[in-house]
């Protein structure tokens, strides 16, 4: 299975269970210019030296006008997480668990203070055919 048909799978999920939609307001590899919204990036697979399902380290970025809808999206994706089983077509995420803390920070976006939500989650990802 192809790291970005998982990518592509993970933001899929993430946006159905948070009434997004896919390249509309939630986005994979980065938010387009001057748009709110949230995007999903894998920051890479964790590696094991034991036989076991692959993983890998992903982030949930989303960015506001306003520190109250930062506040209230990092309360809904906290709400989501841990999953166990999650089954797709042809992947299953065995988990999806949240990894270290999050909290809305702001930064400058286009001169404009923007407020910003990282959350981090590991995926456990079970997959059908070749594991590449």
């Amino acid at each position: 299975m192809d790291v970005v048909a998982i990518e592509q799978a993970f933001t899929s999920w993430v946006a159905g269970k948070l009434g997004m939609t896919v390249n509309t307001n939630i986005f994979r590899g980065g938010i387009p210019d001057g748009m709110d919204g949230a995007t999903v990036l894998f920051n890479g697979e964790v590696k094991s030296a034991m036989i076991a399902p692959r993983a890998w380290n992903a982030q949930i970025l989303s960015k506001f006008n306003d520190r109250d809808d930062a506040m209230r999206f990092l309360a809904r994706l906290a709400g989501l997480f841990p999953c166990y089983d999650v089954s797709l077509p042809s992947i299953t995420f065995k988990v999806i668990s949240q990894r270290g803390s999050s909290t809305p920070y702001s930064s400058t976006d286009g001169g404009k203070t923007r407020w910003f939500v990282s959350f981090n989650v590991l995926l456990i990802v079970l997959t059908t055919g070749a594991q590449s």
